[in-house]
């Protein structure tokens, strides 16, 4: 009996915010529909009893916005997430770079271990097979989300929306003086400025920008938390979740510059609650009130988006998940130089999992003084 999409779809699911799993199932899906396509092909049955590769990949897209929508996933800042969501923004370029790391391991790893060259050459057939038809179906892919509402973007949108209007009054980030702002005293505080710093202030900066991490709400509640968890010592910034709370008296102890910086990371995971409860309540951004009380410092505003804009000139995006045949077979391997090889390459999420975080809740999000 021929298959349909939602044959194919059946085993795309998330139990207990398993990422990982469902990851897995994403290229485990499409690998099943290749090799599918190729029986097919190979006993003569009808072409058109095989789904349409682009409405595959448009469904699986599908399918993940409604799983997100559930509330059962929280995204974080794990190679896993990157990837789901970089395949609900765009499918195609997401399977493409999947491709081109598959491609680039299975040649080295076939030409150092011949004991694995007969697997790792059935993965390059079915690596081959999916490029072959993103290459085929980019067009008609696209004329498809054309033809249709885009309801992950649309919501990306409306969070980016309702940050700004809590995090800025509505007013949009500072952009229109951040040439000039770049080189002396600018360029020289970004090489002197942490990592933490400043991806969280890239996600910033472009957190109303259109593009993959536009409205990633999660994506920069996760860059503040580590900057603040950089930042205050000896563990007085505990986070878990939606909830944080933080030792107050720690931040005068601080110098102006890192008081400036955690007041604003601060500021800014208040201003995702709020947006977040906005949307939740569907309120309508179009009628949101300026809060006057709440006033971002003009100056920090700038610092932080300009070097958000010189982080973001040098970002290069590595969301890239190794496929699992590829691991698998690692596994079977008994050189142990190449296992470490493939330890150095492979993502850690697939090799060490399960490092435990001590959190502390905080269910109203807010200060709380710990002493």
């Amino acid at each position: 009996m021929p298959k349909t999409i939602q044959d194919f779809l059946k085993n795309i699911n998330t139990e207990n915010n398993d990422l990982k799993n469902l990851t897995n199932s994403i290229l485990g899906t499409i690998y099943e529909y290749e090799m599918y396509k190729e029986s097919v092909k190979n006993v003569n049955t009808p072409s058109e009893e095989v789904p349409d590769f682009s409405e595959l990949l448009y469904a699986i897209k599908e399918k993940l916005i409604n799983i997100e929508s559930t509330g059962n996933l929280e995204f974080t800042s794990d190679n896993d997430s990157k990837f789901i969501k970089s395949f609900i923004f765009n499918p195609i370029s997401t399977m493409t770079n999947e491709t081109k790391k598959v491609d680039e391991l299975c040649d080295k790893y076939m030409k150092e271990n011949p004991n694995a060259k007969n697997e790792l050459s059935q993965v390059s057939f079915k690596n081959g097979l999916i490029k072959e038809d993103l290459l085929n179906y980019k067009t008609s892919y696209m004329n498809l989300e054309k033809s249709k509402k885009d309801l992950w973007k649309e919501k990306q949108n409306l969070k980016s929306t309702w940050f700004i209007n809590y995090f800025n009054n509505g007013n949009k980030m500072i952009s229109e003086s951040l040439e000039e702002n770049k080189g002396g005293l600018f360029e020289q505080l970004f090489h002197t400025t942490s990592k933490e710093y400043k991806d969280f202030a890239r996600r910033l900066s472009i957190i109303d920008k259109e593009g993959l991490e536009k409205g990633d709400l999660s994506g920069l509640r996760q860059s503040t938390y580590k900057y603040l968890n950089h930042k205050f010592k000896d563990g007085n910034f505990f986070y878990s979740g939606k909830n944080y709370t933080y030792i107050e008296s720690q931040i005068e102890k601080m110098d102006k510059t890192s008081q400036g910086r955690v007041r604003l990371c601060l500021n800014v995971l208040k201003s995702i609650d709020n947006a977040e409860k906005a949307i939740e309540e569907k309120l309508n951004p179009d009628e949101f009130t300026p809060d006057n009380d709440n006033v971002v410092d003009n100056e920090m505003l700038k610092e932080v988006t300009t070097i958000g804009s010189m982080a973001n000139d040098v970002y290069k995006e590595d969301n890239t998940i190794v496929d699992i045949e590829v691991r698998n077979i690692v596994n079977k391997l008994d050189n142990s130089n190449f296992q470490n090889e493939i330890k150095n390459d492979v993502d850690d999420n697939f090799m060490n999992l399960g490092n435990d975080v001590n959190i502390y809740d905080n269910e109203n999000n807010v200060s709380k003084e710990l002493n």
